[in-house]
């Protein structure tokens, strides 16, 4: 079968905390598989801490090889739910990550964000939640995966801010803590006295790194649950006068 026909979900069940729970397993059996690449994705993240003047020159190389195991991530997943009995068609075959459009739909995705803002933006988060799970799994173009996404959660956008809103709050909640902690470091590094200020320059480099790290993370954890509700919302409709 093509990866450009359709997929089919027979009965996917979407669970917020269950899922979370899973992604975790996703994530470990992608480290281990790659673990060359998601090093050195952890080696940029460390070098951007360490010289920050650099992060703008950093930023494309590590872009590219977050969503390189982003698109990674969403096949494994699509697999998994495959051989739980989960869809219906038989297994795709992909090529490498289309890593065009996925640079192109972050442009697109991130530009809008920041234009829209607060309640617009959140509208635009959850509507084009499942692009870059149509990208992966499709092998589409930007455009074409932003106008799948939309249609797709028209529907049922209450159900889908009500999936992905509380999975990204638990899967940022610990990038979240890190950050409290790095601004609380921040300010007593500026009160402590010169004996002890290299010890803090110390942990407030580790927590900024860790801040980092769990962003990464928490996103890969988060897309896990967007490609289940990708797959939920690809149910097939029962037929008019179906019996």
């Amino acid at each position: 079968m093509s990866g450009s026909q359709a997929l089919m979900a027979s009965h996917v069940e979407i669970d917020c905390g269950g899922d979370l729970l899973r992604s975790l397993g996703h994530l470990l059996a992608i480290f281990r598989e790659k673990t060359l690449p998601i090093l050195i994705l952890f080696a940029l993240v460390l070098f951007v801490v360490l010289v920050p003047e650099l992060r703008l020159l950093a930023a494309p190389f590590l872009l590219g090889i977050y969503l390189t195991v982003a698109c990674w991530l969403v096949r494994a997943v699509f697999a998994a739910v495959e051989e739980d009995g989960v869809v219906a068609d038989g297994v795709l075959t992909f090529g490498g990550p289309p890593l065009l459009s996925l640079l192109f739909l972050e442009i697109v995705y991130r530009s809008t964000a920041v234009v829209l803002l607060l309640l617009p933006g959140l509208w635009w988060s959850v509507a084009t939640s499942l692009a870059i799970v149509h990208v992966c799994l499709k092998e589409a173009g930007a455009i074409e995966a932003l106008k799948v996404s939309l249609c797709k959660t028209k529907l049922h956008f209450w159900r889908s801010f009500g999936y992905l809103v509380p999975a990204a709050f638990l899967a940022y909640f610990p990038a979240l803590v890190a950050y409290s902690a790095v601004s609380i470091l921040a300010f007593l590094l500026e009160t402590v006295t010169p004996e002890t200020a290299l010890l803090f320059e110390f942990a407030l480099l580790a927590a900024s790194f860790l801040c980092e790290s769990l962003l990464l993370v928490g996103g890969l954890m988060l897309l896990t649950c967007q490609v289940r509700l990708y797959l939920y919302l690809n149910e097939p409709a029962p037929q008019v006068g179906t019996p």
